[in-house]
């Protein structure tokens, strides 16, 4: 929320094939270890920009992409005309080739898309990361987001986080937070 209005969704995927009890980071872990994990982003994205109508003109549609999908020769076709509209969130995973990485985000933001760091806090999203990459966003994971009302340690964390946000032009967005 900016100012209390809805700024973006986030389009989350769900399988609806079997086995029906596998979660989503199940299929992509297994996309992942067969070699197709761009393939099936892509598709995911793909599907979440059909959508786009539905949600208010003015507000972003955000969507995962892994450090290997970054530079897929697909992803600028598929983001078309509408990626002024789209947020990519660069997931957890090591950057292969920071270089060409960063040369790959700098071609996407050319399109408009915005480019977040999600999970920052966690795992790979830490503050290397968010240095590296100059996001346009940052989305705190929720274990750092988690009891900050309660937690003066959380809370001194986060309000230095966004005050290095702020100093860059960076936005932030606390997951789990609903």
């Amino acid at each position: 929320l900016f100012g209390g209005d809805v700024a973006g969704v986030e389009a989350l995927v769900r399988f609806r094939g079997t086995p029906r009890h596998r979660s989503p980071e199940a299929w992509f872990a297994e996309a992942a270890s067969v070699g197709l994990l761009p393939e099936l982003e892509i598709a995911a994205i793909e599907l979440a920009i059909a959508h786009l109508d539905r949600i208010p003109a003015g507000t972003y549609l955000s969507v995962n992409l892994s450090p290997g999908t970054i530079c897929s020769e697909e992803l600028p076709r598929v983001l078309g005309d509408r990626a002024h509209r789209l947020m990519l969130e660069v997931t957890e995973g090591p950057l292969a080739d920071e270089e060409a990485a960063l040369a790959c985000l700098h071609s996407l933001r050319d399109l408009g898309v915005k480019i977040a760091i999600d999970d920052v806090g966690a795992g790979y999203a830490g503050l290397s990361r968010v240095v590296a990459l100059s996001p346009d966003f940052i989305k705190l994971d929720r274990s750092v987001v988690a009891g900050m009302a309660t937690d003066p340690f959380r809370r001194s964390l986060i309000q230095r986080m966004v005050s290095f946000a702020t100093d860059v032009g960076i936005g932030v967005i606390a997951e789990g937070i609903e």
